[in-house]
């Protein structure tokens, strides 16, 4: 996380809490592709792969693909734990 100013019992002050948070978000942002957050953002609502292909006229693979590399990127064991993680961070917007 970037250095914030802090109060004088060590936790960040609200609006340097709040400047590290939308920092984060930021970093989450530009972890994956344009195209990957929308792939994620299709799974954190529920589409399988198929539907997600049908959905943005590409492959099942192509969407596996896409899947496969965003949980590469943010060192996602599964899908859902990059679901979580895209919740998590702020990454997707639901």
């Amino acid at each position: 996380m970037t250095p914030f100013s802090h109060g004088s019992d060590g936790h960040p002050t609200s609006s340097a809490r709040e400047r590290e948070v939308l920092s984060d978000m930021l970093s989450a942002t530009q972890i994956l592709t344009p195209r990957q957050t929308e792939v994620v953002r299709l799974a954190v609502l529920g589409l399988t792969a198929k539907e997600t292909a049908r959905r943005l006229g590409i492959s099942k693979n192509t969407v596996d693909e896409h899947l496969q590399e965003a949980r590469r990127r943010v060192g996602a064991a599964s899908k859902s734990r990059l679901i979580g993680w895209a919740i998590s961070s702020g990454a997707v917007q639901l």
